[in-house]
């Protein structure tokens, strides 16, 4: 019985470059953050975070509050996810919501690069697709708390791509 070859093509395997990916895409945020975030709710925030709380801590949950119309929008995913950062902290917390954000930036880039690898992609195209993901374009994303709506719809598109690639 003969070993694999390792090449610098199938080199690091799939699983060593999904943590690689997750644990850039984390670090990388939580430095953004670190370096540019303003501790004070920004625009839609007010009405979107403090509010989302203030209104559970009056009325409870209601499941037709959820799906109420945010300005032109709907949110439910975004009050979700702030109020599971009062409930899990005890606070609105700013930095809570964005440490949040680079935790999901990082399972989206982990299973991005995973699928990537498994469908036998080189190591240079999943990191040339990790500067696109975790381009400073995104700065809007990644320092503003109202934004986690945008990272909740790549994750269902990379959960398809690594539904192709486990099959």
């Amino acid at each position: 019985m003969s070993t694999p070859v390792r090449t610098l093509r199938n080199w690091p395997g799939p699983a060593a470059s999904a943590i690689l990916a997750g644990l850039t895409a984390f670090t990388y945020q939580v430095l953004l953050v670190r370096h540019f975030n303003v501790s004070v709710p920004f625009w839609d925030e007010w009405q979107s975070l403090i509010g989302t709380i203030a209104r559970y801590r009056l009325y409870g949950f209601d499941l037709s509050w959820l799906f109420q119309q945010h300005l032109e929008h709907r949110i439910p995913v975004g009050r979700l996810y702030f109020l599971a950062i009062y409930l899990v902290f005890g606070e609105a917390d700013q930095l809570a919501l964005l440490v949040g954000h680079a935790v999901l930036m990082a399972i989206i880039a982990g299973l991005w690069v995973y699928a990537l690898r498994r469908l036998g992609e080189s190591w240079w195209l999943c990191g040339l697709s990790l500067v696109v993901l975790l381009s400073l374009s995104q700065h809007e994303n990644i320092l503003w708390g109202f934004q986690v709506e945008f990272y909740t719809l790549v994750l269902p598109v990379v959960m398809a791509v690594c539904a192709v690639a486990f099959a």
